[in-house]
């Protein structure tokens, strides 16, 4: 398919949902997806191959309604996070990029946008917790669903203990792992109760090899690590993905390094269930 009638596709998928059930038609409040006959569901279940086999848009079934499937991109920076976004929007994502200042993510949405992906920008402050809450409700309030939650944000502070001001652990703290634990949180309410979704964390190789030069990094980073391993089980069970990719490798924008961390992303997300980890390394 051309990048322009992928265009005109993705623009037409901002107007998801676009197929209802007859239990959708019939009732005023929400449905629930345990009263859809298996007729109905059939021929959502072959709407949705078409989708993606005819227009390269993956869509997904949500309260009765065919909507296209979101990643939500949490600190869209210029390496890591817009590669994975742009990785996932190459299979028919929705991608919603984030930064405390979505001005700066404008050039990139718009580069991605001249391909024919889905492309929204919002903005957050992982530093600030009820802004990382507000975001994932808006999110699914607008789509109705995050399909893949990825918390890519890290303060990148360079300092020992014994020169980083008091008045900072907290912050970094706040965004190295507590904003991440919250969106966690936020987000795996309503993917456990569909039972799917995918909660993807950006890890590092300071999480097993703390730097005295960058400790609350590294601290964070081994936060990251144990939250993944330490939901993964339990989440499991319930139809959630929750995984980590360790990067122990410096990484740049537009670089081999970043495409390659975006492809174990996608390789954790794509992955069937009897093979999920809640970890990978990269480089391997």
């Amino acid at each position: 398919m051309t990048d322009g009638s992928r265009a005109s596709c993705s623009a037409a998928a901002r107007k998801l949902p676009v197929v209802a059930t007859a239990a959708n038609a019939s009732k005023s409040s929400k449905p629930s997806n345990d009263i859809i006959h298996a007729p109905y569901a059939l021929v959502i279940c072959i709407v949705a191959v078409l989708f993606r086999c005819v227009h390269g848009i993956r869509v997904g079934f949500y309260e009765g309604v065919l909507v296209m499937k979101t990643f939500l991109s949490i600190g869209s920076g210029p390496g890591i996070g817009i590669a994975t976004a742009e990785r996932f929007a190459q299979e028919g994502f929705r991608v919603v990029l984030t930064s405390r200042d979505p001005a700066k993510l404008a050039e990139r949405a718009k580069q991605l946008e001249a391909k024919g992906y889905a492309v929204e920008v919002r903005a957050v402050d992982a530093g600030n917790l009820p802004s990382v809450e507000a975001l994932i409700r808006a999110t699914e309030d607008e789509f109705g669903a995050v399909d893949v939650l990825h918390y890519n944000a890290a303060s990148m502070r360079s300092a020992s203990i014994e020169n980083q001001a008091s008045d900072t652990f907290v912050p970094d703290l706040t965004v190295n792992i507590g904003a991440a634990l919250v969106a966690t949180q936020t987000v795996a309410r309503t993917m456990l109760q569909r039972g799917n979704g995918t909660i993807l964390l950006t890890g590092g190789g300071f999480a097993l090899y703390p730097h005295p030069d960058y400790l609350s990094l590294s601290i964070g980073k081994a936060g990251i690590r144990n939250l993944a391993h330490g939901v993964f089980e339990t989440f499991k069970e319930r139809g959630v993905h929750v995984a980590t990719v360790t990067v122990s490798t410096l990484v740049s924008a537009d670089s081999p390094e970043a495409r390659g961390i975006a492809q174990a992303f996608w390789d954790l997300h794509s992955a069937p269930r009897n093979e999920w980890k809640p970890e990978t390394t990269y480089p391997a």
